[in-house]
């Protein structure tokens, strides 16, 4: 699932295989039937959680000498989410 952009296309095949079938649904999100099974699907969280990385990026942008410590601060920032989200 993924929101039209067309690069994203080859990537899915040649990572998860031809039998992987890429859906547009966007934000809005779109009906689609898998396995005799309606689904909504949409890429609403994905967005969300990207907009909160680039808020801390934004915060903390002063702090990142490389794309290693900016990598570094990222996987903290998820950290620090998945452990508040399990305690609350």
């Amino acid at each position: 699932m993924h929101d039209g952009l067309k690069s994203y296309n080859k990537p899915i095949k040649n990572i998860f295989g031809r039998k992987c079938v890429s859906i547009v649904a966007g934000i809005k999100g779109r009906f689609v039937m898998i396995n005799k099974e309606l689904y909504w699907i949409t890429n609403n969280s994905a967005e969300s959680l990207n907009a909160q990385i680039d808020s801390y990026y934004a915060r903390h942008h002063y702090n990142f000498n490389n794309l290693q410590s900016a990598n570094y601060f990222v996987e903290m920032f998820l950290y620090r989410k998945n452990l508040r989200e399990a305690c609350c």
